[in-house]
């Protein structure tokens, strides 16, 4: 789990990998020619779309970044998010299992 502070700066990084059928992680996505962002949710509403940078392309690395902006939007508490890979017309979406945590900022 993420965890960010209202008002400040912050990214993390995150390795996309494909689910085999049987559920296990898989091979790195080949991010290669495509855009990827992420959306978070705030139970079935989209609260915030982020555009992320991509790494390392042939190993699925990406990191998600937050301005002070951004992240002075979000209300204290849990977010959902998924990340959408955008090549042409087709989007595939990876629905994570994890979650984000907004945090107050300390005065």
């Amino acid at each position: 789990m993420a965890q960010i502070t209202r008002q400040e700066d912050r990214s993390f990084t995150i390795t996309m990998r494909d689910r085999r059928s049987d559920g296990t992680v898989g091979d790195p996505v080949d991010l290669t020619g495509k855009t990827v962002t992420v959306v978070y949710r705030d139970e079935a509403s989209v609260v915030q779309t982020i555009a992320c940078t991509i790494n390392n392309a042939l190993l699925g690395k990406i990191t998600v970044p937050f301005t002070d902006a951004q992240s002075a939007s979000l209300r204290v508490g849990d977010f959902k998010f998924d990340i959408v890979i955008t090549e042409g017309a087709s989007q595939q979406i990876y629905p994570q299992e994890n979650q984000i945590t907004v945090r107050p900022r300390n005065s």
